[in-house]
């Protein structure tokens, strides 16, 4: 067996201790340095994610824009069109006055059905109601009366 003398032990013990703590130490900064690493790259990709949302709240405001103009587009289109159709109703109520106002229209004469039938035809066949008042030499407005007082009931069969 050997004899230590217990400076020596104490010596090991505090080389043993020594060299533990430097391990210690080299294992932490280690340690620390993956972990710096890993913070930095974490930092890198979340300044990715924002640099990515910042883009893409760009192009939804840019598409919120231009659907916003085509929407407005579109209102403006639909006004136009409904002051189209309340003057083309206007008009249609205007003749309907004046075809109701004429006396042709208004008697029962022998002449009324055979006039009613042959617009009918002429528009069968694809006549505008200008070719066909001018054809029958009738007004325009009687015509119109004839095929919009003919339509209703064609429907309701």
């Amino acid at each position: 067996m050997v004899d230590f003398q217990p400076a020596q032990v104490v010596a090991a013990v505090l080389a043993a201790a020594g060299a533990c703590s430097l391990a210690a130490l080299i294992w932490l900064r280690r340690r620390r340095g993956l972990e710096a690493r890993r913070l930095s790259q974490a930092r890198q990709d979340v300044a990715g994610i924002l640099e990515d949302a910042s883009r893409l709240i760009a192009e939804l405001e840019d598409l919120a824009r231009r659907i916003d103009r085509r929407v407005d587009d579109r209102i403006g289109r639909l006004q136009e069109l409904l002051e189209q159709a309340d003057q083309r109703l206007g008009r249609l109520e205007e003749l309907c006055r004046q075809a109701a106002a004429r006396p042709s229209a208004a008697s029962g004469s022998a002449a009324a059905p055979i006039a009613r039938s042959e617009i009918l035809r002429l528009s069968g066949q694809g006549l505008q109601s200008v070719e066909i008042a001018r054809a029958l030499q009738m007004d325009v407005g009687e015509v119109e009366l004839v095929l919009n007082l003919q339509r209703p009931a064609a429907l309701k069969k």
